[in-house]
């Protein structure tokens, strides 16, 4: 008897132990560069998927891990190319068709942020809401890029957006993040120090929840600190959610745009940083089909661009991080273009 139950029990375990490798499925390491094949059921982007009518919070198919679902080409070697880190990424495929430096390393966005601060703000602000300038731009590094906002300024949130987006205004984007803060608070007499520090706790929850898990955001604008930072898998998602925002991807390609004070009746005009939108002012650099979408300098990121091109019904997101001159951030996207697509 003491026998056969000894027999029943090896049986058991050896029927257990087969179940468990049966039910195994081995799972790619996060150190692995190398990416699979996308969902079929993942939807892609092209020139006809942007919907005027889609809400900028909508975009639950940009779910956590979805790197680990796409294809990875590292591509031909680019000369022109002069950034420490780089990618073109076709939409449609979801593809890296070119890449240049690790997908998860970290990388100092720069003023490539304030995409992120117009994301999330801009699901909680009206355009037409007016804001008055508080005393949150004194607290703007002397080495930022400006929007020349003064305080006392009125303006709406329409305005601010722009003004982060086209002079790439630090100004205007810790205004935004102050009214924005306040606004999720439900305290419209908020310390602009509060409100801004709420604001940057809601830009770090979402980039969790929209996938950015290699991001950590510090301020709204870019400005340097060692705990601010994305990967070029991040930026790519970040490029993703704006090309399916049409405020967001408007202002990205206009080029020059009129703001009033409302309080004083004065204009300011701004001038968007990207010279590959700017047929006359930049010809060298000027592209017909770039519609954006954002520059960043900081001593530490260097001179960075986030580009979108459109090719054939679809968008190409091409980045370069980490160029030693302005000018050498919009040559390289336009030599990763031409090697790859020209």
């Amino acid at each position: 008897m003491k026998a056969l139950r000894k027999s029943l029990i090896v049986i058991l375990a050896v029927l257990v132990l087969t179940a468990t490798l049966l039910s195994f499925t081995p799972t790619t390491s996060s150190a692995d560069n190398s990416l699979k094949t996308a969902d079929p059921e993942e939807p892609v982007l092209s020139a006809d998927s942007i919907d005027p009518a889609v809400d900028s919070g909508e975009n639950e198919w940009l779910n956590e891990g979805q790197y680990a679902e796409a294809t990875v080409s590292v591509g031909p070697e680019i000369p022109g190319d002069t950034g420490k880190a780089s990618f073109a990424y076709d939409c449609a495929s979801e593809s890296f068709q070119y890449m240049k430096g690790n997908l998860h390393d970290k990388l100092y966005p720069a003023s490539i942020t304030k995409l992120f601060t117009a994301y999330v703000a801009l699901q909680y602000l009206d355009l037409s809401t007016q804001v008055k300038v508080g005393k949150i731009i004194d607290t703007l590094p002397a080495d930022s890029s400006v929007a020349l906002l003064s305080v006392g300024d009125l303006l709406t949130v329409k305005d601010l957006l722009y003004g982060m987006m086209l002079p790439s205004g630090g100004d205007a984007a810790r205004v935004m993040a102050v009214t924005c803060g306040r606004a999720l608070a439900g305290d419209s007499k908020m310390p602009e120090a509060d409100a801004m520090d709420c604001f940057v706790n809601e830009m770090n929850r979402q980039a969790q929840q929209c996938g950015m898990t290699d991001s950590h955001f510090v301020n709204p604008d870019g400005y340097h600190d060692d705990d601010h930072y994305m990967s070029l898998a991040d930026v790519v998602c970040l490029g993703k959610l704006c090309l399916k925002n049409p405020v967001i991807m408007k202002a990205a390609k206009t080029t020059v745009y009129n703001a009033t004070r409302l309080n004083v009746g004065k204009k300011l005009q701004w001038i968007n940083t990207n010279w590959m939108l700017h047929k006359y002012r930049h010809p060298q650099h000027y592209r017909e089909n770039v519609i954006g979408l954002k520059t960043g300098f900081t001593g530490q990121a260097g001179n960075c661009m986030l580009s979108v091109f459109e090719l054939d019904g679809r968008y190409i997101l091409i980045g370069a991080f980490g160029c030693k001159t302005r000018s050498e951030r919009f040559q390289s996207c336009l030599e990763i273009y031409d090697a790859l697509y020209d």
